[in-house]
């Protein structure tokens, strides 16, 4: 005897129907697809960012002349390749311009403060002692506006505005969350390639 239906409830008996194989993996490509665009979006975004850093910070020129503590660099503006190595090549260097950054821009203050003491204590009648300790102090002020303008972009993309002793400190706080996303990405983007390969490959074995 059928069992007893619940008046009002309609039972489903009809099979869900599936689609063919070859509409199923047109399907699959299509999603790999859309995911894979996103993913690549998102990495020229991270290759853009680390394009701009390496403007700021003069990689590429000091790349053949780096300290010893500093790990061999390979160039960021032709044909980088994210890997393991080049993320630590981007800390350590980006930690250590940094560290010299800050190092320039107390010692440029100084050299501007002590050109500015200088013009004030110079004999006024002494106009070529007067003209040498203005075009002194010319200059270090021009050192200073060039360390000051580079040290706000730093702290503009780090987005930065606590005291700079924690600069160094926040950078390389900085530097782990973004390429801990980048490996994220490159990860996600090297996972969908190979199911892109495996779906298209089985696509072509059904014609």
């Amino acid at each position: 005897m059928p069992p007893k239906r619940r008046p009002g409830k309609v039972v489903n008996l009809k099979r869900k129907r599936r689609e063919h194989p070859v509409v199923e993996h047109w399907t699959a490509l299509a999603g790999i697809s859309k995911n894979l665009a996103g993913l690549f979006k998102q990495e020229q975004q991270y290759t853009a960012l680390l394009q701009q850093i390496a403007a700021i910070t003069d990689h590429d020129a000091f790349v053949k002349d780096l300290p010893a503590d500093v790990p061999p660099q390979t160039p960021w503006l032709d044909n980088f390749r994210f890997s393991e190595d080049t993320a630590k090549q981007i800390k350590s260097y980006v930690e250590w311009w940094v560290g010299t950054l800050l190092t320039d821009v107390r010692d440029a203050h100084q050299a501007r403060d002590e050109a500015l003491a200088s013009l004030k204590g110079a004999d006024v009648g002494d106009d070529e002692a007067l003209k040498k300790s203005a075009c002194v102090l010319a200059d270090a002020e021009m050192c200073v506006n060039t360390m000051d303008t580079t040290l706000k972009k730093w702290c503009k993309i780090v987005r930065f505005q606590q005291p700079l002793d924690n600069l160094p400190e926040h950078t390389s706080q900085w530097l782990d969350r973004w390429l801990k996303q980048w490996e994220f990405a490159r990860n996600n983007i090297e996972t969908r390639l190979a199911q892109f390969k495996e779906t298209y490959t089985a696509l072509e074995s059904i014609f």
